[in-house]
């Protein structure tokens, strides 16, 4: 249960147990197995990226920022996905195209990736490219590659990898998305899922975040897991 001291022990039985903390920290538990906090905040380093329901909507994105940014900056615009768009598909090289003419664009999403005319020329991918081993290079009817690449990290590592992130720009990113995590629904009453860790990962120094260990779990009120 989770609550004010005077509104929480009053709900206390015989048989609840209490437990003093000594000022250890406590977090909400996330339902979520899966999250990638890091790359989360990573993609929006340089500024809020709005959720996008069409591909004009993508394209609104990219003209943006190009009037923003420098001419030889790379745009990237992250967590761009089919089943999100109104349309079900990915835009094309021509439109990204049309969005930006003669700027370096592309979308990505770790698992598809549209690039623009401009990045296909400087990563030397044209019509007589092999297929690479470890993706796909979607082409038109007329065998032309229409900017959608599927997997190839190999082949797209150059271009994701211009995009490099410091160590403070990690720590950053992580502290950005947990002060996120912590904002859930979390209220008097509710049977919670708790977790408590040793230091307090927000205020600590950097060099000591390594260290923190997780210290209990509760699950729907009940301990799962004491160290």
């Amino acid at each position: 249960m989770v609550g004010r001291t005077q509104e929480v022990l009053p709900l206390a039985g015989p048989a609840t147990r209490k437990i003093d903390l000594k000022g250890w920290t406590v977090l909400p538990g996330i339902i979520e197995s899966h999250t990638h906090p890091e790359m989360a905040a990573l993609s929006e380093r340089d500024g809020p990226v709005p959720v996008m329901h069409t591909i004009e909507e993508v394209l609104a994105y990219i003209s943006a920022q190009a009037a923003r940014l420098p001419p030889d900056r790379l745009i990237f615009v992250p967590k761009v996905y089919s089943t999100r768009l109104k349309e079900r598909r990915y835009p094309t090289r021509y439109e990204l195209d049309r969005a930006a003419p003669g700027r370096r664009v592309m979308t990505d999403n770790s698992y598809a990736s549209v690039l623009n005319p401009a990045l296909l020329a400087e990563l030397g991918i044209t019509r007589e490219t092999p297929e690479p081993a470890d993706g796909k290079i979607v082409r038109d009817e007329r065998g032309e590659p229409t900017g959608l690449i599927l997997g190839a990290p190999g082949l797209l590592a150059p271009l994701r990898g211009s995009r490099a992130f410091s160590e403070k720009d990690r720590f950053w990113a992580l502290r950005t998305m947990q002060r996120k995590y912590k904002k859930g629904s979390i209220e008097p009453g509710k049977l919670a899922d708790l977790v408590v860790i040793s230091k307090d990962y927000l205020t600590c120094p950097e060099d000591e975040i390594a260290q923190i260990e997780a210290l209990m779990t509760l699950v729907g009120g009940k301990i799962v897991f004491e160290r």
